[in-house]
C-alpha cells in the first residue's frame, strides 16, 4: 500500500465569538479646575476586540470610563484678601478673542466688553507675573481685526476703543487668525487663548 499524501490537523478551535478584552486602566488625568470641585477622568482602552456577535462597552460606558472628584478647596480661600481674582506669576502670552456679532445684542456687547476689560486690568495689575496680552475683535470673515498685537501688549484704553461691528460670527477663522499669532510670541512663554463668546 502507498504511504497517505495528506494529514489533517484541526485549526481555529475556538469559539467564533467572543467579548473584547479590556486593557489595564490609564492613570488619572489633570482636574478640570484648580478649585472649586473639578473632575478628573481615567480610561480603559480596548486590548483585543471583540469576534464575531461579541460585545464591548462604549467608550463612554462605566467599565471604559471613571471619573473622580478633584480640587475640592473653594477658590475664595486661594484669594489674597482684598483680592477678587487669584494673582498668576506665570510667563504667558495671552490672546483675547471677542465677539462682536450682532447675535450679542447690545447687552451683550456691553457684557462682553466690560469683561474684557476686566481681564486686561488683571493681566496688568499682576507685578510678579510677566503676562503679554494682544487684543483681537472678530464678526464675519470681513468684519474682525486685531486691536493689538503681542509685542506691542494691550491697555484698558485699547479695549474702550473697540467698536460693536455688529455683523455675523466667523469664530473659526478667529481662532485661526490667534494661532497665527503666537509666531510673535515668546518661545520661553506659555500661550493661552480667551475667547469671549455668546
Amino acid at each position: 500500500p502507498c504511504e497517505r499524501t495528506e494529514e489533517a490537523e484541526a485549526c481555529n478551535v475556538q469559539s467564533c465569538n467572543r467579548n473584547c478584552v479590556l486593557g489595564a486602566w490609564s492613570s488619572w488625568g489633570t482636574c478640570s479646575k484648580g478649585c472649586g470641585s473639578g473632575k478628573s477622568v481615567r480610561t480603559r482602552a480596548v486590548k483585543k476586540p471583540a469576534l464575531g456577535t461579541g460585545r464591548c462597552p462604549r467608550p463612554t460606558h462605566g467599565s471604559r470610563r471613571k471619573f473622580k472628584v478633584c480640587n475640592q478647596l473653594p477658590c475664595s480661600q486661594l484669594l489674597p484678601r482684598g483680592r477678587d481674582y487669584l494673582q498668576c506669576t506665570s510667563k504667558l502670552d495671552v490672546i483675547l478673542v471677542v465677539d462682536s456679532s450682532g447675535s450679542l445684542g447690545r447687552y451683550g456687547w456691553a457684557q462682553s466688553k466690560k469683561l474684557a476689560d476686566i481681564l486686561v486690568q488683571a493681566f496688568l495689575a499682576e507685578k510678579d507675573a510677566d503676562i503679554k496680552v494682544a487684543l483681537l475683535e472678530f464678526s464675519s470673515r470681513r468684519k474682525t481685526k486685531w486691536i493689538t498685537h503681542l509685542p506691542g501688549g494691550t491697555s484698558e484704553k485699547d479695549v474702550a476703543g473697540m467698536r460693536w461691528f455688529r455683523s455675523g460670527t466667523a469664530t473659526d477663522q478667529a481662532l485661526g487668525m490667534a494661532q497665527a499669532e503666537f509666531v510673535y510670541g515668546r518661545p520661553d512663554a506659555s500661550p493661552v487663548v480667551l475667547v469671549i463668546t455668546d
